[in-house]
């Protein structure tokens, strides 16, 4: 099953490419450095998947076939992670292939295992998860040592991973009191916490260590928790859980919402959320009837999509992009582990366990043949639902346009005189501000001598940059310009003194391409000054001219000055804005 799997997923997910974070992560992971390691990335702390993207970005920068083996490999050791655990719990028994089967076979992890960013922190905290829940199971039953340090390390590793992974000692700890002690819920937590108060103590010191090192990391973080109110919070939850999450029980979703970034939403018809939704019901109201304290596990996994997956999405990303993210399966596809886990404790004994029915099976085979074709119609209504996810694959803007742009930066074109520019929006969209320059996304491809010089381009008189095909094209810059010049309409003598030229508007803090257009009779400097942030100077030869440079600064006037202040000269234009392809002009 797990073959399968992989090669099912490997085949479907070829057609896809690196998406919006994924740029960011590999171009950040060349510019900064192994320091990258330990950024946190918009309430993301991730070193586990900074590392490897690191190591990708070094030695096979925007080669998705080495990106999807990585997240291959990660998705063979979750399943054999999730195996594992299954086996620990209920003994190997034929029974838990099950829930395995409903485990490998799931859609709502294929969008999040195909997005590198999403597929190198959820994948990671899904081994970890399954791994620490086999140990932590083990060193209940035999108590050693080992066992518990197993825990403690599996556990490490998630929280390396994926912020999430703090929600592991509180699934450990309800899970050990709902199973492992007979009595009321709370007669079991008070008996765990005594009976096993060495490994809470370090599991507690785990999560308070991961508290303080997520506080010390957003002082470099642009993101902080905000309050998304109340109706938002409900709105965002139901969406979440009724609409994505139990869409699992039925094998779906059975279509998908294309947005043309190889990569797709669930958008499952009302009949299916309904259909979904009393097939949950139903399960959970079957487990309850035979199985004992099966509505515990139910329990556990709801607390942990409420925690874990609905409240870090609620209080940093809600409030700035609306909750149409509920739609977004890789959200909940961290659940999958758990939700295998607790389908099996929902009916399935464990190893040992005496009575675990309130009351009589119907004996002979007809319960696992049940279970088994009910197990085999969401299988293959999951199979159809992975296939048609390949319709979502296979936009070529974001492969075609990199793969242009690395065979010009192979070409060795000079970059001193090309400028930043916005990457086309099917590649990274403007929203990603200037992490969607070209010279923050070609980092990866250039040579060390290149990324010297990317992006700090000289002033010019023949400026380019990269368009929307890859390739190069003369630039132009376009933005705020100025007034009419006063004298008879041609052009702003600059004498002795500085001249300041007015803008037509103001411009906010930041890098911009200038163009300052000039008549010079002899040869001198040129200083251009914004607003006392940043002083560039260029030479004026004897002709009509324009010189192309970067300059930081904020306002709406430029000051204009001469280096020889005997030599005539004249500034016919001024404009502040971004370069682009002079055909935009």
């Amino acid at each position: 099953m797990i073959a399968a799997q992989l090669w099912l997923r490997g085949d479907i997910l070829r057609h896809g490419y690196f998406i919006l974070d994924d740029y960011v992560y590999l171009s950040r992971a060349v510019e900064e450095g192994p320091a990258f390691w330990v950024r946190n990335y918009f309430g993301q702390f991730m070193p586990f998947g900074f590392a490897l993207t690191w190591l990708l970005a070094r030695f096979a920068p925007y080669v998705w076939e080495a990106a999807l083996a990585v997240v291959l490999v990660l998705q063979a050791g979750a399943s054999l992670a999730v195996l594992r655990a299954l086996r620990v719990l209920f003994g190997t028994r034929w029974l838990i292939l099950l829930p395995f089967a409903l485990y490998v076979s799931t859609p709502l992890t294929l969008p999040a295992t195909g997005w590198y960013a999403a597929a190198i922190n959820g994948l990671p905290l899904q081994i970890g998860f399954a791994m620490a829940f086999a140990a932590h199971v083990r060193y209940l039953r035999r108590s050693r040592t080992t066992y518990l340090v197993q825990t403690l390390a599996w556990t490490a590793f998630a929280m390396l991973a994926y912020v999430k992974a703090g929600a592991i000692p509180l699934v450990l700890f309800a899970f050990t009191a709902a199973y492992f002690f007979t009595g009321s819920w709370a007669d079991g937590a008070r008996a765990a916490w005594n009976r096993y108060r060495r490994l809470w103590y370090w599991l507690i010191r785990l999560l308070a260590l991961q508290v303080v090192v997520y506080a010390l990391s957003f002082g470099d973080s642009a993101v902080s928790a905000q309050n998304p109110g109340a109706n938002t919070s409900v709105d965002f939850v139901s969406r979440l859980v009724v609409r994505t999450f139990t869409m699992y029980f039925t094998g779906g979703p059975w279509a998908w919402a294309d947005n043309g970034l190889n990569y797709a939403s669930p958008d499952p018809p009302e009949v299916q959320i309904a259909l979904a939704v009393a097939v949950a019901v139903a399960v959970i109201a079957l487990s309850v009837r035979y199985r004992r304290v099966a509505g515990r596990a139910w329990t556990i996994l709801s607390g942990y999509v409420l925690v874990a997956d609905c409240v870090p999405v609620l209080v940093g990303r809600v409030p700035l992009a609306g909750t149409w993210l509920a739609s977004d399966s890789h959200y909940v596809a961290d659940a999958a582990p758990l939700l295998t886990i607790c389908l099996g404790l929902a009916f399935l004994p464990l190893a040992g366990e005496k009575a675990p029915y309130v009351r009589p099976v119907p004996a002979g085979g007809l319960v696992p043949a049940a279970a088994g074709v009910a197990a085999g119609a969401v299988v293959v209504a999951s199979y159809v639902c992975v296939r048609d996810y390949a319709r979502a694959l296979g936009h070529a803007e974001g492969r075609t346009w990199v793969r242009a742009a690395a065979d010009t930066l192979r070409r060795g074109p000079d970059l001193a005189a090309v400028f930043p520019s916005a990457v086309p929006e099917r590649v990274l969209p403007a929203t990603y501000e200037e992490r969607a320059w070209s010279t923050h996304v070609l980092a990866p491809l250039a040579t060390a001598a290149q990324r010297k010089v990317l992006g700090r381009p000289r002033p010019t008189e023949e400026p380019y940059v990269f368009g929307a095909d890859g390739r190069l094209h003369p630039a132009g810059v376009y933005g705020v310009t100025t007034y009419p010049p006063p004298r008879r309409g041609t052009c702003w003598s600059i004498g002795a003194t500085p001249v300041d030229v007015p803008l037509t508007g103001a411009v906010g803090k930041g890098a911009y391409a200038m163009s300052v257009g000039f008549l010079a009779s002899k040869a001198t400097g040129v200083r251009v000054t914004f607003n006392d942030a940043e002083t560039v100077t260029f030479p004026a030869r004897p002709k009509t001219g324009r010189y192309v440079f970067m300059i930081h600064g904020e306002g709406r006037t430029v000051r204009i000055a001469k280096t020889k202040p005997k030599a005539p000269l004249c500034v016919t234009d001024v404009a502040v804005g971004y370069a682009v392809p002079t055909d935009r002009r």
